[in-house]
């Protein structure tokens, strides 16, 4: 029997029935009481799979643990070693962060399940074509039934996933919504991506690439320094560039009581043990009876870096003469 011609019709409507992109399956809030039941069972350690589908309340071959692990996985709480089937389950750093930060002050916190409930790639893309909230649950289903290739059924599932994940990471509070592309909030922006810090931002400080702050810090004073504005935070006394500077939320000034804000050495990028390995860095260590003086810099400076390098060091000098009692 010859076989009977499908229309374009019908082919469309069963494409949008088959397989549908990949989407959590579970929300931001279930996801990080999973992660919670996680760390409370296994610790902060790569486990086996199965222990941890065992944690969740799964067996070993459990599709919700499958389910699980892959929703912890777009929201950045859980990483793979391995095989997806086989391998190991580590939770993330920041995921860590979140459900171990017991202070009143829940900044960082807040600011951290913000940027989990926006990692799922079609999150980003419903929050930006959404960016009133969901008022219609049939106007987001069709969006992505005939525009993101959905099928019904999953469409009806990732808005009730997401608008479950947006309450709770509040990211439609008019005080917390996001720039999609930088991650920060229009308050921590407070009109423009390129505003500079002020005193009481939560802020974190990258240099060459690498994180300066082992967690983020309020802004505690400010000094112009030969036309370079330096920023100096709680519990660190050198200070950085505010080029250097990202504001992750907007904080009060009044909050944060008057420091001695004399200049200081910028704050250094972490250097690895084995620095001198990557291509085109240098390093130079000076022993002295206290202890070694080590310096990494890239083997190419121009004239201008040397310049700058020069006005560092006559800070550093001076703070050090004036510690050493010169």
């Amino acid at each position: 029997m010859a076989k009977e011609a499908i229309k374009p019709a019908e082919e469309a409507k069963r494409a949008r029935q088959g397989r549908s992109p990949a989407y959590p399956g579970i929300d931001l809030k279930e996801a990080l009481e999973k992660a919670r039941k996680l760390n409370e069972t296994e610790g902060k350690y790569a486990v086996p799979m199965p222990s941890a589908f065992t944690a969740w309340g799964y067996g070993a071959k459990s599709s919700g643990g499958r389910e699980t692990r892959a929703a912890l996985g777009y929201f950045g709480l859980l990483t793979v070693e391995g095989n997806t089937e086989s391998g190991k389950v580590k939770l993330t750093e920041k995921a860590l962060r979140v459900l171990l930060d017991k202070r009143e002050d829940e900044t960082e916190k807040n600011a951290l399940i913000r940027e989990f409930a926006l990692l799922p790639p079609i999150h980003k893309v419903l929050y930006e074509q959404f960016p009133d909230g969901i008022k219609s649950d049939a106007t987001v289903e069709h969006f992505l039934v005939f525009e993101k290739g959905y099928n019904e059924t999953a469409a009806a599932e990732l808005v009730a996933e997401f608008k479950a994940t947006a309450t709770f990471a509040k990211l439609y509070e008019p005080a917390k919504v996001l720039d999609i592309k930088s991650g920060q909030s229009q308050e921590s922006l407070s009109g423009t991506a390129k505003d500079p810090a002020k005193v009481g931002d939560l802020v974190q400080v990258e240099i060459d690439g690498a994180l300066a702050l082992e967690k983020p810090k309020r802004v505690r004073a400010l000094q112009e320094l030969d036309g370079v504005t330096w920023v100096f935070v709680d519990d660190h006394e050198a200070g950085a560039k505010m080029e250097h500077v990202t504001i992750i939320e907007r904080g009060n000034p009044s909050s944060v009581a008057a420091q001695d804000n004399a200049p200081r050495l910028p704050l250094p990028p972490k250097v690895d043990d084995d620095e001198n390995d990557k291509p085109g860095v240098r390093k130079s260590r000076f022993a002295l009876k206290e202890g070694d003086v080590i310096m990494t810099f890239p083997d190419n400076l121009s004239a201008d870096s040397v310049e700058d390098l020069d006005g560092y060091w006559q800070v550093f000098i001076k703070k050090a003469r004036r510690e050493a009692g010169d």
